[in-house]
């Protein structure tokens, strides 16, 4: 890093000891959330506790007139920018299997993604920050935001002005990462998650007895070529050097087992990722193309719906250089991982300011959390919560001070 100064050693050597200082306070956020995850759209309960919180150690909040997400706001001693610092806060619909010693209490509800260890995180940089407040050049913003898991949080809390009052100049966030050892980082620049496209296409043909097909036009056979061809997509129109998933996950046509009957409708989805807006344009076009070209082709009728629920997160190289920085300032070792095809609404943020993510390591085997997100087995390891703090803390600090 290019000699820092004075200033963020000072930031620096705080942040350590306010991070060991507050593990215990961070452990109990941890224990609270976890044990009483919400699904999205539905998070009353922990957008009440992350109010209290904020407000205990003099953190405004924002109005964004929502009974679910919370804004905080810090407004430093000193004139300028206002950065802003996300978490997700929603759970998600599975039933926890994990060796985590305090486990959800809510049967068929779970926290399998690690959202509460960002709120918990979040929520830690947020009190070593109000500390500080007097010596900060800027403002800072606490976002914690509902309904990442496909429910559109990120748009939701946009849409409620959590980007103005005042306007944010740069966004950062985080997630844990189970490819990722523990007390390491994840930095990149350029795509790091995928865009997330899901379609549903429904054939419909004419029905009938199965044993004389010539009278019939065949929905699933339709459908079969359709599917079939779409994986050409991937192999045929988009370069090798660029990463592009379209995967059927779904499919339904008939009625129970029926063996002698054509059905007259056949519903399929699924789902397309990319990393970049040019794939997205190509993806949707050949998508398009494919099924309607077919579906005149075997003379069924088609109709399609195509969703883009968000686009790729893309780090951009002037806060990758942010990040690195933050990351070498707290002398945390980080690595450049392979960018995921999961995909994070994180991405909307940037439609209003430049925006980092960062992936916070999450791997140790002799912790037991070792399992990918989403898994009934996902936990997390606890002892990197202080870390996660940090990192936000002096992604603030960094971005204010430069």
């Amino acid at each position: 890093m290019s000699n820092p100064n004075n200033n963020l050693f000072k930031f620096a050597n705080i942040l350590k000891q306010e991070g060991s200082n507050i593990t215990p306070y961070l452990q109990d956020c941890f224990k609270y959330l976890h044990q009483n995850p919400e699904l999205s759209f539905q998070e009353f309960e922990t957008s009440c506790f992350i109010q209290k919180e904020l407000t205990s150690f003099g953190v405004k909040l924002q109005d964004i007139d929502s009974k679910v997400g919370v804004v905080g706001l810090l407004q430093g001693g000193k004139p300028g920018p206002c950065v802003a610092l996300r978490a997700d806060i929603d759970a998600l619909p599975i039933k926890e299997e994990s060796s985590c010693t305090f486990p959800s209490k809510k049967q068929g509800i779970f926290h399998g993604c690690g959202h509460d260890a960002h709120t918990a995180a979040l929520l830690g940089a947020a009190k070593i920050l109000s500390s500080l407040k007097e010596e900060l050049p800027g403002t800072v913003k606490f976002i914690f935001q509902p309904a990442e898991e496909g429910a559109g949080g990120a748009k939701y809390l946009t849409q409620k002005g959590c980007m103005d009052h005042p306007k944010v100049d740069a966004v950062f966030g985080l997630h844990n990462a189970p490819t990722v050892a523990s007390y390491k980082l994840g930095l990149k620049t350029g795509g790091i998650m995928a865009a997330v496209h899901k379609f549903t296409v429904t054939l419909t043909g004419k029905g009938g007895h199965g044993a004389i097909p010539e009278t019939n036009i065949d929905s699933i056979v339709a459908a079969a070529a359709m599917i079939q061809s779409l994986q050409t997509i991937t192999s045929r129109n988009v370069p090798p050097s660029k990463a592009c998933v379209v995967s059927i996950c779904s499919i339904h046509g008939g009625d129970g087992l029926t063996f002698n009957v054509n059905p007259e409708t056949v519903t399929f989805c699924g789902t397309c990722r990319c990393y970049s807006p040019e794939m997205e344009i190509l993806i949707q076009k050949r998508f398009h193309d494919i099924v309607e070209n077919m579906a005149s082709a075997y003379q069924v009728k088609a109709k399609i719906q195509y969703e883009t629920l968000h686009s790729a997160v893309i780090n951009p190289k002037e806060l990758y250089e942010t990040a690195v920085s933050v990351a070498e300032v707290l002398n945390i070792p980080y690595e450049c991982p392979i960018a995921s095809t999961a995909g994070d609404d994180f991405s909307t943020f940037s439609e209003y300011a430049p925006s980092y993510f960062y992936w916070l390591g999450n791997y140790a085997e002799e912790k037991d959390t070792v399992y990918p997100l989403h898994s009934p087995k996902f936990k997390i390891d606890t002892d990197t919560l202080s870390l996660g703090a940090s990192v936000y803390a002096m992604s603030a600090i960094m971005y204010l001070m430069k």
